[in-house]
């Protein structure tokens, strides 16, 4: 049974509690009842049909009296107890429904999900619709989440117009919603209520201050035809759907199939392997130099965390930093790569008698999360490096989004003496304005896709050019990486790079295979000008 469908006692039940919530019940009893008595007692007394004795007329008072008395009580305690139920079941609803637009939350929805799956009969499909709102960020950093709040309402009312009656719909948190359909018959009807909500989203929200803001989803839809499946199941399986639309581009729907299940089930895998990993030491940090094209000498070398898996060898991080990333993991990871490199750089300090500095990645959770300043703190106090080796790389993506969030974390690690460089710069869209506020930024990291085809591509030394002089104007040093043959050397130090890093020089490799290039001077091509 819903929460859109009451039981008729219980309708009967709100009433009763309503009029003894809401009316004056016990002083009415007491004056009505004290009335009556009286009026009895005052008949039997003048009564001249009645032979009643005086001690009994007042023994009628007494006891007409007592049972009014008694009824007020009685109406007193029912009326605490309706009004004791009446917050309950208000605070049970609030516990299962959404305050912003008043659908089913998502314990609520879990809820109704399991019941619909474990009373599910025949050969009918329940399936699950999963929308992420891909523009709502936007309106929010923009304009405000008050904004943001008018475009959730509008979404959830025009969802309500155009699921069936028996559907169930709530919102799962944030921009995400949920459709439970119920009884289709096959699954070309969920795929036809997506197309419905694609088209109930496609007109622009008016908000109140008469701006139009534009509406899109993703949708991820999940069947349960098997009796085996349950919520939890059908949920995730409708989210993974949904992140796959969204890496199409949004605004469309994708199906959970086998060969998502699939991907799903080796991703669990890599999960649960990679925290046997962490807690067993399978994880290792190489090292790749960063050239100096002035010198060829090496002053600096990036950290990159790879698997020294029992069975299957050395596994790259392509394989499971994403997992790490959508896990959790990646804060352990990270703490890992971050802890050993700072060691490693201390022990070549002490070794060749001059400071080395590691480049360590910071992915986004570690950005994020809390505790990312006090363990830099800690794990700098524990291997007695200067803060200035130590050099943390964030890729442009984070600093597109929210960067006002993540400036305080960066300024505290600034203040603390910590370098900072902008990895994969020139993939994203960071603004000059993004930039200004990044003035603690030490270093600019090109990615290789610039770098690839430099030598032909006219385009690409272009821009390049415009990032060194960028960089220059606000005192930034600029990295290359992926450099890989000695054209793309010349090219580069030609359009003014400082830094180069790549297969050229050296690969990756374990810290013993660093130390001879400490003092090594690699041998640098002459530049190259091929024009601009």
């Amino acid at each position: 049974m819903s929460d859109s469908e009451p039981h008729v006692g219980a309708e009967s039940a709100t009433v009763a509690r309503s009029w003894l919530g809401e009316a004056p019940v016990t002083p009415v009893i007491l004056v009505v009842g004290g009335a009556a008595s009286i009026a009895l007692w005052f008949g039997v007394r003048v009564s001249d049909g009645l032979s009643v004795e005086r001690s009994a007329s007042w023994l009628v008072l007494f006891f007409g009296l007592a049972l009014t008395g008694l009824a007020a009580l009685f109406a007193r305690t029912m009326r605490r107890h309706s009004l004791t139920l009446g917050r309950l079941e208000r605070s049970e609803h609030d516990a299962k429904h959404d305050v912003l637009t008043g659908l089913l939350n998502r314990a609520g929805l879990t809820e109704a999900l399991t019941d619909i799956l474990s009373d599910r009969r025949g050969a009918a499909l329940s399936g699950v619709l999963f929308l992420d709102l891909d523009r709502l960020k936007v309106v929010n950093d923009s304009i405000g989440h008050s904004a943001g709040d008018e475009v959730l309402s509008e979404v959830a009312r025009r969802l309500a117009l155009i699921i069936r009656e028996d559907d169930i719909i709530g919102r799962f948190g944030g921009d995400e919603f949920v459709i439970v359909s119920t009884g289709v018959p096959a699954i070309s009807d969920l795929t036809t209520l997506a197309d419905r909500v694609l088209d109930a989203l496609k007109e622009p929200a008016v908000l109140s201050d008469e701006s139009s803001q534009m509406i899109a989803a993703s949708i991820g839809i999940a069947f349960a035809a098997r009796s085996e499946a349950t919520a939890e199941d059908l949920l995730r399986d409708a989210d993974l759907a949904m992140y796959r639309a969204k890496e199409a581009g949004g605004a469309r729907y994708e199906v959970f199939d086998d060969e998502m299940r699939a991907q799903a089930v080796a991703r669990l895998e890599v999960e649960r392997e990679l925290r046997r990993a962490i807690r067993t030491g399978q994880l290792i940090v190489h090292y790749q130099p960063i050239v100096d094209v002035r010198t060829g000498g090496v002053d600096r070398l990036e950290a990159l965390v790879r698997w020294q898996h029992p069975v299957r060898g050395m596994i790259p991080p392509g394989a499971f930093l994403s997992v790490a990333a959508e896990s959790g993991l990646i804060v352990d990871v990270g703490e890992h790569v971050l802890r050993e490199a700072c060691r490693q750089s201390a022990l070549w300090t002490a070794a060749i008698g001059r400071e080395v500095m590691v480049s360590v990645n910071v992915a986004e959770r570690q950005l994020v999360d809390t505790s990312l300043v006090d363990t830099v703190r800690r794990v700098i106090g524990e291997t007695g490096i200067n803060p200035s080796q130590l050099e943390l790389e964030i890729t442009e993506e984070l600093i597109v989004d929210r960067l006002d969030h993540r400036l305080t974390v960066l300024h505290e690690l600034v203040a603390m003496g910590v370098q900072l460089a902008i990895d994969d710069f020139g993939t994203s869209r960071a603004s000059l304005g993004q930039l200004k506020k990044l003035d603690m930024v030490n270093t600019l990291k090109i990615d290789r896709a610039f770098v690839i085809d430099v030598v032909n591509d006219v385009v690409d030394r272009k821009i390049i050019t415009a990032i060194v002089a960028l960089a220059e104007s606000v005192g930034m040093e600029v990295v290359a990486e992926g450099v890989e043959d000695a054209d793309q050397v010349s090219v580069l130090r030609q359009l003014g790079i400082d830094r180069i890093q790549g297969f050229y020089f050296q690969r990756p490799g374990p810290s013993e295979n660093m130390a001879s290039l400490l003092g090594k001077r690699f041998e640098v091509p002459e530049p190259i000008d091929l024009g601009i």
